[in-house]
């Protein structure tokens, strides 16, 4: 997690680590003023005056330095948030209704013992996803 709760500039955070530019800064501002993950359609809806071409390789640029997190939950479509002033999470999905919700969930001792069992020096990242029903579902 990237911190300083009073950042207002988003260039700082890019600054030494990649070009700032207008859509870097753009998609940085949306994501984090949204809290939940998003695609690049939405995105794109959000922010006008770019391509998607240029969301596109915004996106990548942005999730390589680390200030995204690319989400994968289903093969249709990738979900984007940012990592600044965001800690460490995971995600639940409604299998019916798609509903996301972050969970605060973390096991640390699962990635040792896998380091162990498997023989990898280190894992550099790792995702963990839940899927359910909602309560709003559970109700119908």
């Amino acid at each position: 997690m990237i911190s300083n709760k009073n950042i207002k500039d988003f260039s700082v955070f890019l600054r030494g680590k990649s070009k700032v530019t207008d859509a870097r800064i753009d998609v940085l501002s949306t994501l984090s003023s949204i809290h939940k993950p998003i695609s690049i359609k939405e995105i794109a809806k959000r922010i006008k005056g770019h391509n998607m071409t240029t969301f596109y390789r915004t996106l990548e640029t942005l999730v390589k330095i680390g200030l995204v997190k690319k989400i994968t939950i289903n093969s249709e479509e990738s979900l984007y948030e940012t990592t600044i002033n965001r800690h460490h999470h995971h995600h639940i999905t409604c299998t019916n209704c798609g509903l996301l919700e972050d969970v605060d969930v973390c096991v640390p001792s699962l990635s040792t013992k896998t380091l162990t069992q498997k023989g990898f020096s280190s894992i550099t990242d790792h995702s963990l996803e839940f899927f359910g029903i909602c309560k709003s579902c559970t109700k119908s």
